[in-house]
């Protein structure tokens, strides 16, 4: 580490003042890399490109259980059935489902 002749040092260790502090860069580094994580996931279809519209069925041809929601505590196993008997109905108001 080249330190500039004349540069005042802090007593407790041999970091420059105003430089900042090693674990307030892991901090920040860390804060980022955690961050672009959690924004990370599959892309809407409506948020596809235009040009690449045409493609996003020929991409996703044999993933359509990709969609379908998985099991507690199993990611792997996804149902795409619903566990029951579903009664829709629907009217000039609104719908009820039971």
């Amino acid at each position: 580490m080249l330190i500039e002749p004349g540069t005042r040092m802090s007593s407790r260790n041999s970091i420059p003042r105003g430089a900042p502090s090693p674990l307030r860069v892991l901090t920040v580094v860390l804060l980022l890399v955690s961050g672009a994580q959690t924004a990370a996931g599959p892309m809407p279809r409506d948020a596809v490109p235009e040009p690449l519209a045409p493609w996003v069925d020929w991409v996703l041809h044999g993933q359509e259980r990709a969609a379908c929601p998985f099991l507690f505590g199993a990611f792997e196993e996804k149902r795409c059935a619903w566990p029951g008997r579903l009664e829709i109905d629907v009217d000039a108001t609104g719908a009820t489902f039971s």
